[in-house]
């Protein structure tokens, strides 16, 4: 059975032993050099694939709203289609022109299904470091750099220099990596 501690000198401030080691600072997230840099560009990679995965999923409700009916019938040939049965030279450029968007698309990022399954915890990370200090710029920051938007540019559009975007960048993911440290590690 656990005994009082002797009686401090202010009233009510005895602590049972028991609960003095869940009392006990919090050991705060510090692994080597090495090991840090490795994790933080993990944290980076992952932030930057979930906002690129996010752009790539479609959006059910925004492609209904697209595809409502106009009232006129639904064309039966393509233009393409249509220009070559007519034998016109434009139908050669027409094909040429879907496959050029035909090779656009098939550049575009496709995420794996691993990244589209822990796709919707990442950008939780990034809401919570909007809400924590300086977050909302250092997300707008990371989620620009997703899309590889130079430093320069984002420094024109912050009225900063170059270098303190990356240490708001650099930042932000610190302050991620401290945070959600146990779910990165398992991520990796």
């Amino acid at each position: 059975m656990p005994t009082e501690l002797p009686a401090s000198p202010r009233p009510g401030f005895g602590v049972r032993p028991a609960r003095a080691a869940t009392l006990a600072p919090r050991i705060r997230f510090a692994p080597d050099p090495v090991r840090l840099r490795e994790l933080e560009a993990r944290t980076a990679k992952l932030c930057y694939s979930a906002v690129r995965t996010l752009a790539v999923l479609p959006d059910r409700e925004h492609a209904w709203l697209n595809h409502l009916s106009t009232g006129s019938p639904t064309p039966v040939f393509t233009a393409a289609e249509a220009y070559r049965e007519w034998g016109l030279d434009v139908a050669v450029l027409q094909e040429a022109e879907l496959m050029e968007e035909r090779r656009r698309r098939a550049a575009r990022y496709r995420p794996t299904p691993e990244e589209v399954s822990r796709c919707l915890d990442v950008l939780a990370w990034l809401q919570w470091l909007e809400r924590a200090k300086n977050g909302k710029n250092e997300r707008k920051i990371i989620c620009a750099r997703a899309y590889e938007i130079s430093y320069r540019r984002l420094g024109e559009r912050f009225g900063r220099h170059e270098d303190t975007i990356k240490r708001w960048e650099a930042g932000g993911l610190r302050t991620i990596l401290s945070e959600h440290h146990t779910s990165i590690e398992a991520m990796s």
